[in-house]
């Protein structure tokens, strides 16, 4: 049976300042680190077959502290990459309403909204599930993701076969831990969001 871990990295400086991180990066808060350090814990005995991170600072240093404890090699990979928020990047949500105020409209019809020179979660869908199949064909045990929200989102509902556009409806909280597994034909999501890990 093949187990997929997906986990989101620690707070940073723009979620702490409320502003909008696509492939724009910051650093993490020292709650972003803590928390980060209560996901190794958590996954301090299970034995992984491969790390993977995205490139994006945030996630490198969230899976260096979960390493830690495994002591593997950590792969960066490209389409782990946050969602392109394009225009929107290093924004505030009041700043973007300002600039388009047909957005609560087209977000209330549920359309999969692509920012300026960004990517809706149909983009990235395209960009990461590829890449998630392969590893899949390859696997054969534990297989720990270290990504982004919108990321983690895309890859949940294409294993619960939910429409892009809907795909936003999925929390992910800093440091939340998702684990989805695979045996054969047989695709279970047992985790979503599972923050029981973090404490204040």
């Amino acid at each position: 049976m093949i187990e997929l871990y997906l986990a989101r990295h620690g707070e940073t400086e723009g979620n702490k300042s409320g502003i909008t991180q696509g492939q724009t990066d910051s650093g993490l808060t020292e709650k972003g680190k803590k928390e980060a350090e209560q996901l190794a814990l958590r996954l301090k005995d299970v034995k992984f077959e491969k790390i993977f991170t995205s490139t994006l600072g945030r996630a490198r240093a969230t899976a260096e502290i979960i390493n830690k404890h495994h002591n593997q090699e950590i792969i960066p990979v490209e389409e782990l990459k946050e969602r392109g928020k394009g225009g929107w990047d290093g924004m505030r949500m009041n700043e973007v309403h300002a600039q388009h105020p047909d957005l609560e409209e087209r977000w209330a019809r549920e359309e999969d909204v692509r920012p300026p020179d960004g990517e809706n979660m149909e983009d990235v869908h395209n960009r990461v599930i590829p890449f998630i199949e392969n590893v899949i064909k390859e696997a054969k045990g534990k297989i720990l993701f270290i990504a982004h929200g919108s990321l983690n989102a895309v890859i949940l509902g294409h294993f619960m076969n939910i429409p892009h556009n809907l795909r936003y409806r999925y929390e992910q909280d800093n440091c939340c831990l998702n684990i989805v597994t695979i045996d054969g034909r047989h695709v279970r999501v047992k985790h979503v969001n599972d923050v029981s890990h973090i404490t204040e």
